[in-house]
């Protein structure tokens, strides 16, 4: 098997390629869950590694039809793809014959089943995110309404009150997977530029429930949410989880976000493969170390019984159908009412700070910012825009200043910002939107596009 898996890696066809990585991808998985002695478990966590760092090129390049960026991956993937299967001759040259029989046959099975779920991924992809998206494609058009140039523009219908939280939604441009994203580019001789909310959400759901102090260590110390929550979850320091212990950080992430987007015990359980009572252990622990969150959730469910609606500190109102104002404790109402709040205000705070920069960009560059800078999409808590090199700098300032200016509506005097919080913000920079790079890698002269 693993003399035919390397020889398949070397077949130039992307979908060979594919197969490939698909098979290996069961292999390793196979190699984690018998590893037992250290030598074993040290070559499937650098057969792990090396698999996962370019995964995810592997199926970009399945995805695209762009040749020149598939050619690019390839040779890198099939690299990392050699690396992670010669690690595996470590591993089973310690196996017993008869261990390699079982695992032969469960590795055949779980290809079969993998392919069969790829090829129904492929199937939905291609429906969902080019048929469909066709409805909303135009060729760009000059005054006249004459076809100016063969690009084509993916024209979004955002709905204003198309959530019940207020956030913006939009027909398909909110799904659109990693690797297709190449695909969406700038208009032409500029590049994209990207402002994103670090963590709104989490620090949001901080906000509502008092914790001050968690709060202030992720606005003003700069910590990370997730990696600061497994320090104290498992008693660690920071800087150990940070720089050493990144796999506590990826076990408690999803429970932060079960806890946000009010996920159940059973269904974590299902993703995390644990029973119900450890994940039960878990939440009632991490519920310990973030206290406020069940104190906010039983203030709103008893507003919800009381008046029947959610009010927002940015001014949106929320109503309940009187079912869910009378049943407001039922698990079901009571996740979306926990979560009212934290959504809605992180989504108007980031739909506010998007008006003002384009005020501001309207008052720098007069009637010609179109062809300067120009807002071309919203996701979740970012703003994607189209930047001309020439004013990038200047632009990434403006935004910067505005993204990160006080939120009026949400003071927290107990953190030093009485006129209202700062939200940390990520900018990026690239020729396509699924290759943006760090800003300070473009300031700094490291990147070149």
């Amino acid at each position: 098997i693993l003399g035919g898996l390397r020889a398949v890696a070397k077949i130039l066809p992307i979908p060979g390629l594919s197969i490939a990585a698909t098979m290996a991808g069961s292999l390793i998985g196979g190699m984690e869950k018998a590893a037992e002695t250290p030598e074993q478990k040290t070559a499937a966590l650098a057969a792990r590694t090396a698999y996962e760092q370019n995964r995810s090129k592997i199926d970009l390049a399945m995805e695209t039809q762009y040749a020149e960026t598939a050619a690019k991956v390839h040779a890198s993937a099939a690299g990392t793809l050699q690396t992670a299967l010669k690690s595996t001759d470590k591993f089973v040259s310690r196996a017993s014959p008869a261990y390699l029989w079982a695992f032969t046959l469960t590795f055949l099975l779980n290809y079969a089943g993998t392919t069969i779920v790829n090829w129904t991924l492929a199937l939905k992809r291609q429906s969902t995110m080019v048929k469909d998206m066709r409805k909303f494609a135009k060729r760009g058009m000059d005054k006249d309404g004459n076809i100016a140039e063969p690009k084509i523009y993916i024209h979004a219908e955002p709905k204003i009150t198309g959530t019940e939280t207020g956030r913006l939604s939009y027909e398909l441009l909110h799904q659109v997977p990693p690797h297709c994203k190449p695909a969406f580019l700038p208009d032409p001789g500029h590049l994209l530029f990207q402002f994103d909310y670090k963590q709104i959400e989490l620090l949001v759901m901080l906000y509502v429930a008092r914790e001050w102090e968690l709060l202030g260590r992720c606005i003003n110390d700069g910590f990370d949410f997730h990696t600061m929550t497994a320090a104290d979850f498992y008693n660690k320091p920071y800087e150990t989880i940070k720089k050493d212990r990144r796999d506590l950080r990826a076990a408690i992430k999803p429970i932060s976000l079960g806890r946000l987007y009010g996920k159940g015990v059973r269904s974590t359980a299902l993703d995390m493969e644990m029973t119900q009572k450890e994940v039960t252990e878990i939440y009632e622990r991490y519920n310990k170390i973030i206290p406020g969150l069940s104190r906010f959730q039983s203030e709103e469910v008893d507003r919800v019984e009381r008046k029947g609606y959610i009010h927002t500190e940015f001014g949106w109102r929320r109503w309940f159908t009187n079912e869910e104002q009378k049943y407001a404790n039922r698990s079901s109402n009571a996740t979306e009412i926990f979560n009212t709040r934290i959504q809605s205000n992180a989504g108007i705070r980031t739909r506010l700070a998007l008006v003002e920069i384009w005020r501001a960009l309207k008052a720098e560059y007069g009637e010609g910012v179109g062809s300067k800078a120009r807002l071309v999409l919203t996701v979740h808590d970012s703003g994607l825009f189209s930047v001309h090199p020439s004013v990038i700098r200047t632009v990434a300032r403006l935004i910067t200043e505005i993204a990160t200016s006080p939120a009026i509506s949400l003071p927290a005097p107990k953190l030093g910002m009485a006129t209202g919080l700062r939200f940390p913000i990520d900018l990026e920079v690239g020729e396509n939107w699924g290759d943006m790079k760090p800003w300070e890698e473009y300031i700094s002269g490291d990147l070149s596009l």
